[in-house]
């Protein structure tokens, strides 16, 4: 009787749930083949490592499916369950290693190893003496297969400007954690401890981060560098603090390994071992390094990073400098770290041993910190400690309640308020107040709260008033709250009102909230524009409407002698046009490019035109180039041609 592969697994393994196991493994590893394969080609990788990764899905949707071309059969009836073990282990091996070699391909190692590995979880849960015989084979096969495709893999990863290359065996067997797989590997011919893969990491690395005592002293025996460090500047004792593996960091230091060593950021294995609360190794590590005081301020900074409470007391009765300050670090202090990570516990404690509650980091003190990430049990603690609500260092200059007001923090707003936090403080940056920021970030809340608190609604800088900036944001709630406050409507920034402002951009709602309240609607800038010129040359037309019911001229001139009416012709806002007509606009009135006719003659413009022309525009009047027949005529616009004519006009005078 002919058996698949899924019926021998659930004989000889006897497990259904390990199949289960092994079938989430295999389905975990064909989504992520797909997606790398996916990936492959939108990054233009060469067709080679494309083809791989497509035989990888191709091949473990065939494991999935339990049909490895029916590789495995036995007859029912024979009774030598030994015999069929064995038969079964060694051509799943077997299989497993030819479906890989089929990867005729640059990367057919990785493929091949990957596989191999699925055939080993099963080999290991055998009890069979032939499993060294079995695992052999095997590597001696792998090995092979790898130092083939080495050459040619470094080769093409230089040329893409890396300087990595693929996981040797000696890695995949020690992630396994299988000692006789490691020495194994270890007795082939040519293979490097050192060897490294795509990240620099060694075999040492994987097994110190997996806390794996057995396979580190196997590595270790063949003369591995316990000092060597991947990509990151890790070592494979920082790994091992990281995780936990007290074991496995005792044989590292008996081995000569550097626990002084710091990654590409500066993190010690001490720290990783505080960091991750390894009371143990933290202990271990302090009694057996030289330098006990900077180690200890080092796993004190890991600590509090953590979040450690015990750990820190431990530390800080241990002698740990509570002010320790790293200069490399944006938060410098262990009470910075405290503030930014909401430990509130941690900044008691750190205070009640002396920490400066006022020293400044990158982002200012822990009082701003704290505000920053919104931890408002941290700040209620460190006001009532003496922190200096006032101060404004760092890098923005700014206290601690301008950067509330603008994160939207109304509790810490009020409680920083009620700790006597000044209102009107200016950053020393960008010369905003807390007020102003608030507005720009549009919070409501906070503007009324600030107002309760005497600011000064009036105060400028680089962004403008307060209300200048909620009519740029269209904030009409705002701007009501800060009018009836007292801000002056007319206060400029950058010789801009706040009512011109919103002209621009369209703000209907906040020029009529600024009309109600006496802006003054023909004030100029220091161009001579007004509102109602902003608002015709961008087409407004009700806000243009509003400004002629509140008295606007329609017949103001710019310093260009332009009028409301010619920038809503230069446009071709016959809407507009119509509505500044019918508000007394001056259809004679002559700019520096002529008449409003002339520009709509120019402009093709014929529906402007005729308005004009019915509103008692001179069709003859002669402007700097000409008049409208010759200013029509030259561009070509035949139809307006044929308007003015029928309108009168006879001269086709061209001025040079």
């Amino acid at each position: 009787m002919c058996v698949t592969p899924g019926d021998d697994i659930l004989k000889y393994i006897d497990c259904d749930m390990e199949f289960d196991w092994l079938f989430d493994r295999y389905t975990s590893e064909l989504d992520f083949a797909e997606k790398l394969s996916s990936k492959l080609v939108a990054n233009d990788f060469p067709l080679e490592l494309q083809k791989l990764y497509s035989n990888m899905v191709q091949g473990y949707e065939v494991i999935l499916q339990c049909r490895v071309s029916h590789l495995f059969t036995y007859e029912e009836e024979d009774n030598d369950e030994e015999f069929h073990e064995r038969m079964l282990h060694k051509r799943f091996t077997s299989s497993m290693t030819r479906l890989a070699s089929a990867y005729t391909t640059t990367d057919e190692f990785e493929a091949a190893i990957q596989v191999y590995e699925k055939a080993v979880d099963h080999i290991s849960r055998s009890s069979g003496d032939f499993l060294t015989s079995l695992l052999d084979d095997t590597v001696k096969d792998l090995i092979a297969l790898y130092k083939r495709q080495q050459l040619a893999l470094r080769e093409h990863l230089h040329g893409r400007g890396h300087s990595s290359r693929p996981a040797a065996p000696l890695h995949r067997a020690a992630a396994t954690g299988i000692a006789k797989l490691v020495s194994a590997v270890l007795d082939g011919d040519e293979v490097d401890v050192d060897d490294w893969d795509f990240f620099s990491r060694t075999a040492l690395h994987f097994a110190a981060k997996a806390g794996l005592p057995e396979v580190l002293e196997i590595i270790l025996k063949r003369q591995a560098d316990p000092n060597y460090a991947d990509d990151a500047a890790w070592t494979a004792a920082m790994r091992a603090c990281s995780s936990g593996s007290l074991k496995c960091v005792e044989i590292l230091y008996d081995s000569g390994a550097d626990t002084n060593a710091g990654t590409n950021f500066g993190e010690s294995a001490i720290f990783m071992a505080a960091r991750n609360g390894h009371f143990e190794i933290v202990k271990m590590l302090l009694h057996v390094t030289e330098q006990k005081i900077d180690d200890t301020t080092e796993a004190l900074k890991g600590a509090v990073s953590g979040g450690h409470y015990a750990l820190t007391r431990m530390l800080l009765d241990d002698g740990a400098d509570a002010n320790a300050s790293d200069h490399c670090s944006q938060y410098r202090t262990p009470l910075h770290h405290a503030s930014k990570l909401g430990h509130e516990a941690i900044v008691r404690l750190l205070l009640d041993r002396n920490a400066k509650i006022d020293t400044v980091g990158h982002y200012g003190t822990a009082l701003h910190i704290s505000c920053d990430y919104g931890y408002i049990s941290v700040a209620r603690v460190l006001l009532q400690r003496g922190a200096d609500v006032n101060a404004s260092p760092g890098i923005y200059g700014r206290t601690a309640l301008m950067n509330a007001s603008e994160a939207g923090r109304q509790d810490l707003v009020k409680l920083l308020l009620d700790h006597g936090a000044d209102v009107n403080a200016i950053g020393r940056h960008d010369h905003a107040t807390s007020l102003q920021l608030a507005c720009k970030s549009g919070h409501e809340g906070i503007v009324r709260l600030l107002l309760k608190y005497d600011t000064n609604v009036n105060a400028t800088g680089p962004m403008g008033s307060a209300l200048y900036i909620a009519c740029k944001r269209n904030l009409e709630v705002v701007a009501k709250l800060l009018v009836e406050a007292g801000a002056d409507v007319d206060l400029r920034h950058n010789c801009e009102t706040p009512l011109e402002r919103a002209c621009e951009l369209g703000h209907e709602g906040i020029v009529k909230l600024l009309l109600g309240q006496q802006a003054d609607v023909n004030a100029k800038n220091s161009a001579d524009v007004t509102a109602l010129h902003i608002a015709s040359l961008n087409g407004h037309e009700s806000i243009v409407w509003s400004l002629l019911l509140f008295g606007a001229n329609a017949n103001a001139s710019d310093e260009d002698l332009k009028t409301p009416l010619h920038n809503a012709c230069r446009n071709n806002f016959d809407a507009v046009v119509r509505l500044l007509l019918l508000g007394g606009a001056n259809a004679n009135m002559v700019g520096a490019q002529g008449t409003p006719l002339h520009i709509a003659s120019a402009g093709g413009f014929k529906s402007i035109a005729e308005l004009l022309l019915q509103a008692g525009a001179e069709v003859n009047k002669v402007g700097p180039s000409g008049t409208a027949l010759a200013c029509a005529y030259q561009k070509g616009h035949r139809d307006i041609v044929s308007l003015l004519l029928k309108y009168g006009a006879t001269d086709i005078t061209v001025n040079a």
